[in-house]
């Protein structure tokens, strides 16, 4: 009973110290990791504005594209894109664009900047890509501002250049796009290519979890938690967690299952850290595993088993987690 008694508060020590300290991924990026992870949606060769079509929307914009309507244009060319409730074509995807790109439409100059910069659907020609993203971005367009801030970023099409790179990131950002936000907190917050300015980056990543973005939601509450350009205040911290975990974000419940075991913002609650614990662990989340192991082997919210302690901290265990083959050598030696 006592060395059951030491593991457990052996490991309660060892979450309670890393939980509040550990961030999601984004967090802990280096400069290069950063650009590898941002290389995602800062692509010119384009990130496809999502749009759904019908059959029916297809016979309808077709009617409409014959009769030079710009968006009906776009909305052709990028079902093509998509293949959406058409065949993909990039062919065709060209086709439509470049009549409404002709026409100015915003969306058209950005993704066929997109094709142009690869080569889908026509001749390779980065320079007349870039030239449709820039065209796009002076006319205001969010995507083509976060496709051309890409190109700098990645030295596609144009010299590389992280100043022109945030300068249109920025532009982004300030017409409400989520992505640019989250980027240009994670920019503020870990000082590449600016200054770093925690409080600056708590504004970025306010607006975005204003906005209803999970990861934006999951990095205020850890602004909040640490006290990184905004007063410390677990209260809130756990508001924005809450928040992104009901979105269904892995790190959020972690860290609602962590703010029930501890009473951090919340009134201690073990059988709501085990509901957030499991919340994680079902979805693969290594720590959310490993909490849900200690649960079970400490009793905490749930019926005490030794068999479903082994059986999470070994899947924990499995994706690396340091903690939990700690604890599993602990357990499994008992």
């Amino acid at each position: 009973m006592k060395t059951r008694y030491y593991i457990i508060i052996t490991l309660a020590v060892v979450l309670s110290a890393s939980a509040f300290f550990y961030l999601s991924y984004a967090y802990n990026l280096k400069r290069q990791e950063a650009l590898k992870f941002f290389s995602a949606y800062f692509k010119p060769e384009f990130k496809a504005v999502t749009r759904s079509y019908t059959k029916k929307d297809i016979v309808e914009y077709k009617k409409e594209a014959a009769s030079g309507n710009p968006s009906a244009e776009f909305n052709l060319g990028n079902a093509y894109l998509r293949g959406s409730s058409v065949e993909k074509n990039y062919s065709k995807a060209a086709y439509w664009l470049k009549k409404a790109a002709l026409q100015k439409n915003p969306l058209a100059e950005m993704e066929l900047g997109g094709l142009y910069i690869k080569g889908l659907g026509v001749k390779k020609d980065a320079a007349k890509g870039i030239d449709l993203l820039k065209k796009a971005a002076r006319q205001g367009d969010a995507f083509g501002e976060i496709s051309l801030a890409g190109a700098y970023f990645r030295g596609v099409g144009v010299p590389k250049n992280y100043s022109k790179g945030i300068f249109w990131t920025k532009k982004a950002a300030e017409g409400e796009n989520v992505f640019a936000e989250i980027a240009l907190g994670v920019f503020y917050e870990k000082g590449m290519f600016v200054k770093q300015n925690s409080a600056e980056a708590a504004y970025w990543f306010k607006k975005a979890a204003g906005s209803g973005d999970p990861k934006a939601q999951m990095m205020m509450g850890a602004l909040y938690q640490k006290g990184i350009g905004v007063k410390k205040n677990y209260s809130k911290a756990v508001y924005w967690f809450h928040k992104a975990a009901l979105q269904g974000d892995a790190n959020a419940q972690v860290f609602m299952a962590r703010s029930y075991y501890l009473g951090r913002g919340v009134k201690k609650n073990y059988v709501k850290a085990f509901y957030w614990s499991k919340k994680a662990a079902v979805q693969g989340n290594s720590e959310g595993e490993l909490e849900l192991g200690a649960m079970y082997y400490s009793g905490h919210g749930v019926s005490q088993s030794t068999s479903n302690a082994l059986y999470w901290t070994q899947r924990s265990a499995a994706q690396g987690n340091a903690n939990a083959k700690t604890f599993l050598n602990e357990i499994g030696n008992k």
